[in-house]
């Protein structure tokens, strides 16, 4: 568990011992939430351990976040992670990647890239996020773009709730175990198939 303090309260994030990547969350005031990933690495949602939606935010392919419900939340006021999860400050406005700051309203870095490759049509521009591809490409320490990759996740404690397409959470049928990708409803314990960066 990795230890942050926002909005005045001391929050716990659970990440994957293997992959490091983040899972869930738990307030100050002790409510446990799990993260839900777009396909390109975003974290668009939290379910509740009480089986409702915290939040639900949509992000524009260079980062700009826009918070469809739940912004006044401590699930969405505690959670540290924005854009491709980097770690947010200024409420998404500026998000820090391991050696660059990124700012998503204008979808680049506020250093010039280290990396002095000329002849590298993806480092003509110094300043672009991920080489001008955030869709293809991801770039978490904010020196080189990499590629998004397949990984696995088991979804065992959600109950009530399904995913839409359009990004939305809205309540599954009585006793229905979760995660749900485009409007499907997965048995508690399966394991699925995601992309992630």
């Amino acid at each position: 568990m990795k230890q942050t303090v926002a909005g005045g309260a001391t929050s716990y994030v659970t990440s994957d011992p293997r992959t490091g990547q983040a899972l869930g969350l738990t307030t100050g005031g002790g409510s446990m939430g799990m993260f839900l990933v777009d396909g390109i690495g975003n974290q668009v949602g939290s379910l509740t351990d009480a089986g409702s939606t915290a939040y639900c935010v949509f992000y524009a392919p260079y980062g700009a976040q826009t918070v469809t419900s739940g912004d006044t939340s401590d699930h969405w006021k505690q959670n540290p992670y924005g854009f491709k999860s980097g770690n947010r400050t200024d409420n998404g406005a500026i998000v820090k990647f391991e050696f660059r700051w990124y700012i998503a309203a204008t979808g680049s870095w506020t250093q010039r890239d280290t990396l002095d490759a000329p002849l590298d049509p993806i480092n003509g521009n110094r300043y672009a996020y991920a080489g001008s591809d955030p869709i293809n490409e991801t770039d978490p320490t904010g020196l080189a773009p990499n590629s998004c990759t397949v990984g696995m996740s088991v979804v065992t404690t959600l109950v009530g709730a399904s995913w839409t397409a359009a990004g939305l959470l809205a309540p599954a049928g009585a006793g229905a175990a979760v995660a749900a990708i485009a409007g499907t409803v997965f048995t508690a314990g399966l394991t699925v198939a995601s992309w992630y960066c």
